[in-house]
């Protein structure tokens, strides 16, 4: 169905286990199931319909000499927000909209640790050693005081191994609520109600989030720190290798073009976010996240527009 040819079919059968005269013996009888190829091959010609009006949209708008820009603007009103951004699926750059919060004052290591250090938190530990460690994210749930790991934070290491991600509910615990005095969610866009809206992002530097999509609309704010973000349009998602959940198969920092081919031909967006800036990332729009210094950001999806999406995400991961 994706004409990979039979000898290619007999070698990913082989990869997976398969004795190679079964697998070519299964190959050569393969159209004996017709009915099956058909209703295949007729999913498959659906898919490619869609895959080809997505790469068409993304070909159009890289002929607009803006492209590859992203705006950045001191604040906005909440129709320009909505017409030029929320509803056109572009991100935008933010940066007066938090100069008002106290976070951005008061936040140090030594303030953290004094108010907060004795609350147990959940963090995210051994993520070095695994490479899919955003979809295996249970197994690297960990309890510890928050003052030790403010301490792990601002140890000087370069490290990926240990993160507190929007996963761990950080602000939905109640010994913490005071932080959520320092910060004022933008009342030009954002609803007032911030707990289990709002989610809290805490390592050091050279922390990671995995190239992936969010089903709703982001404002990623940042605190403390700086961070290199990587942006993609959905409209080359057919260029991702998007075969499990919201995640991309492909190491963004050392991809294997043999392996992922079509990665050769995306277009990505690089901007720094940094501290008392915010950025707006569209649904759908793909983003791979560095810590470039010990970092602290906080995201908000309790926008006062519509923000609820139906996602069909796939489940199978391709091993071809």
């Amino acid at each position: 169905m994706q004409d990979l040819g039979d000898d290619r079919i007999v070698d990913v059968l082989v990869a997976n286990g398969f004795d190679e005269h079964d697998a070519r013996y299964a190959v050569e009888h393969l159209h004996d199931a017709s009915d099956n190829l058909i209703v295949g091959a007729w999913n498959t010609q659906r898919l490619r319909k869609l895959e080809s009006v997505l790469n068409t949209l993304h070909a159009a708008a890289t002929l607009s000499p803006n492209y590859g820009i992203i705006n950045r603007v001191e604040t906005l009103s909440r129709h320009e927000f909505l017409e030029h951004y929320y509803s056109a699926n572009m991100p935008v750059i933010l940066t007066g909209i938090m100069r008002h919060w106290k976070a951005l004052r008061y936040w140090t290591p030594e303030y953290l640790k004094s108010k907060f250090g004795e609350v147990l938190v959940e963090v995210m530990m051994g993520r070095s050693g695994d490479r899919d460690y955003e979809v295996n994210m249970q197994a690297h749930k960990v309890m510890m005081s928050f003052g030790e790991f403010v301490d792990k934070v601002f140890s000087g290491q370069n490290t990926n191994d240990y993160y507190m991600t929007g996963n761990n509910h950080f602000l939905m615990n109640k010994a913490i609520q005071g932080l959520l005095e320092d910060i004022e969610a933008w009342p030009e866009c954002l609803n007032p109600e911030v707990p289990g809206h709002t989610f809290f992002w805490f390592g050091p530097r050279g922390t990671i989030t995995q190239p992936h999509h969010d089903e709703l609309n982001i404002l990623m704010t940042q605190v403390l720190g700086r961070k290199s973000i990587r942006l993609v349009s959905p409209a080359q998602t057919p260029l991702l290798y998007n075969n499990l959940g919201v995640y991309s198969d492909v190491d963004w920092d050392n991809p294997d073009f043999e392996r992922y081919p079509r990665f050769k031909r995306v277009k990505s967006i690089e901007v720094v976010l940094a501290p008392g800036e915010a950025l707006f990332i569209p649904v759908g729009w793909w983003h791979h996240v560095r810590a470039l210094d010990p970092s602290l950001t906080i995201s908000f999806s309790n926008f006062v527009f519509p923000n609820q999406y139906p996602y069909k995400e796939p489940e199978i991961r391709d091993h071809m």
